[in-house]
């Protein structure tokens, strides 16, 4: 997955970001070191985000997760940053 600029979409500051992959890991020397991290920027400096996240990647239901599936989950969503969202809307 592709890093995102996040200065370049600062700069150009659109009305609205789409951004994949919101537990997404940045590669090491990014300003931050989780998108959601990014996104948090985008929406102070006044950016509407559409997002994605699978469930499994939400910080409250990741032992849950882990008991059905055996897996336990590296990258997570802190229950905050989806608490910000205006709209969720769930895909199966």
């Amino acid at each position: 997955l592709p890093e995102m600029d996040l200065d370049e979409v600062l700069a150009r500051h659109p009305d609205v970001a789409l951004v994949d992959e919101l537990a997404h890991t940045n590669a090491p020397g990014s300003r931050n070191e989780k998108r959601w991290q990014d996104v948090e920027e985008l929406l102070e400096a006044g950016i509407d985000v559409i997002s994605t996240v699978n469930i499994q990647h939400i910080e409250s239901l990741n032992d849950v997760v882990e008991q059905i599936t055996g897996v336990p989950q590296r990258e997570t969503v802190p229950d905050t940053v989806l608490r910000r969202a205006s709209q969720v809307e769930v895909v199966d």
